[in-house]
């Protein structure tokens, strides 16, 4: 349908878990796990009890490392990478076929400009790419298919006071 639709009722039950580490002094680490599990309870359309929600995946992770430069010719550096997967989730409301789950990786490289002059304090240039390895994706739902995020990059200037 080209439409928004009431379902009836959904229950969802989860868990949420996220970690932070830092693993020497400018190296810091971030992972996170969601786990999701949804279920039509109620609905006008008997064929839709028990099913899953569409578009929700069961299983979502991701880890990311993050650097800092200090000490080095390149001091003022920084580098981050990581990777996201999204699981596998149903395309429509009777659950009759499934998105395939993905795995994603994104890079990061910013540089803080008070490195080259003191009087660029709070200034940082950076350039972010989402799915670097450009991994081509369909989502589907409730009958249209859309093409996931290609590879996309961002250049940045902030400024921090």
């Amino acid at each position: 349908t080209a439409f928004s639709e009431l379902t009836g009722q959904v229950r969802s039950r989860g868990l949420e878990l996220q970690g932070k580490a830092s693993l020497a002094h400018d190296v810091n680490l971030t992972a996170s796990y969601t786990y999701n599990q949804t279920e039509v309870t109620r609905s006008t359309d008997p064929a839709e009890i028990g099913k899953e929600l569409p578009v929700t995946p069961r299983h979502t992770a991701s880890l990311w490392a993050d650097a800092i430069l200090r000490t080095t010719p390149l001091a003022g550096l920084g580098l981050g990478a990581g990777v996201r997967f999204v699981g596998a989730n149903k395309t429509d409301k009777i659950n009759a076929s499934t998105n395939p789950s993905a795995t994603l990786v994104d890079l990061a490289i910013y540089y803080d400009l008070a490195r080259l002059d003191a009087s660029m304090k709070g200034w940082r240039g950076a350039v972010n790419v989402q799915n670097l390895l450009d991994k081509e994706m369909e989502v589907c739902n409730s009958g249209f298919c859309y093409r996931g995020q290609r590879r996309t990059v961002v250049a940045s200037l902030r400024y921090r006071w």
